[in-house]
């Protein structure tokens, strides 16, 4: 057999693991079995306390008594300015008629769905009216490559690793701008300040 065929015969022999996943173009439909807009709230039933988060366009919007969705769910802002912003909640929740609720299929990830949406620039199936908003039923028709259920959840994994240290490092980075902490760190680099304060003023890490 000619030595340049001996590549292909390797390759096809080699395990699963060592193969980069297929992508395949879907429906953003064809990934999900809930795919719907919340309902109406009334203002009055919406407050700072209660037992339930009630999830607008624009996300926490406050709480309330009741809810209409459980468990964990990627949303789609979908009237207005907020066409196309998605956020994602877990638990028990109030979706208002403001957001639209995805939730996938046994074959697929609802936090990957919520890192996938977030590329596709949902806002842009809107519409050119002077109140543009988000039709499910063009939603759902919005296609995009995606790999298997086991490649979405590494995936979802290393962006909420991500997301994690972002957040870390931010709230880092507020207390170090608070100006009660640089009015410590001006008042401490008096000498008479400096060894009681260096221990207490300045952040580990």
């Amino acid at each position: 057999m000619p030595a340049k065929c001996a590549a292909p015969r390797a390759t096809a022999h080699l395990s699963q693991e060592y193969r980069t996943p297929a992508w395949e173009q879907r429906k953003l439909g064809e990934l999900s079995n809930e795919f719907k807009s919340g309902e109406f709230i009334c203002a009055d039933n919406v407050s700072v306390s209660g037992s339930y988060p009630v999830y607008g366009g624009n996300g926490l919007r406050g709480y309330t008594t009741t809810f209409n969705h459980e468990g964990l769910y990627t949303l789609i802002g979908r009237q207005g300015a907020l066409c196309g912003n998605v956020n994602i909640a877990d638990g028990k929740s109030y979706f208002t008629e403001h957001a639209v609720a995805v939730k996938a299929n046994h074959l697929n990830d609802t936090t990957f769905l919520y890192y996938l949406f977030g590329t596709l620039d949902l806002g842009q199936y809107s519409g050119q009216s002077a109140q543009p908003g988000l039709a499910v039923s063009n939603l759902v028709e919005v296609e995009a490559m995606v790999p298997d259920k086991a490649e979405q959840k590494k995936i979802s994994r290393v962006f909420k690793t991500v997301d994690s240290l972002i957040t870390l490092h931010q709230r880092k980075y507020d207390g170090c701008a608070n100006p009660l902490f640089l009015e410590r760190r001006i008042s401490c680099r008096k000498p008479s300040h400096q060894n009681r304060c260096s221990a207490t003023t300045t952040p580990s890490g």
